[in-house]
């Protein structure tokens, strides 16, 4: 029995049950080379993006952010179009992954949980604008 398998380190989509992308593309074409008891691999190193790119992707993660509680891809897609340009499902993804974008939501969205419920609880006084008003009132005498 002969053994061939091709390896490659790169972005995959998984959408159900097929994984796509040029990771598995790659991997595969990897497979189809190698002979008898091979294994291929190939391994890439990521570029640095510049400070720019960062920044770009940073301003597209607190838009994707602020889309709340029903946020998706998709909607992050046409809220980002405009303003920073087209960005498919596939690059979103690996920027996801590679800056924790979903542990940063976690993060960020049960700080907001927090304010609400802070903000539900106070109440606000019943003397305010009576108090507001005398206030002004010695500030000017």
């Amino acid at each position: 029995m002969e053994w061939r398998i091709g390896v490659h380190f790169g972005d995959v989509l998984v959408e159900g049950e097929d994984i796509l992308g040029d990771g598995v593309n790659i991997a595969a074409r990897l497979e189809g080379i190698a002979e008898g008891v091979n294994v291929m691999a190939q391994i890439r190193k990521p570029k640095k993006p510049n400070p720019q790119e960062l920044a770009r992707r940073e301003d597209i993660f607190r838009v994707y952010r602020d889309l709340g509680p029903a946020r998706s891809y998709n909607r992050l897609i046409v809220a980002i179009r405009d303003r920073f340009g087209e960005v498919n499902k596939r690059q979103l993804m690996t920027w996801s992954k590679e800056y924790s974008w979903q542990e940063r939501l976690h993060v960020h969205d049960a700080e907001e949980e927090k304010r609400r419920a802070l903000a539900e609880r106070d109440e606000l006084d019943p003397n305010f604008d009576q108090q507001d008003a005398l206030l002004r009132a010695a500030a000017k005498a």
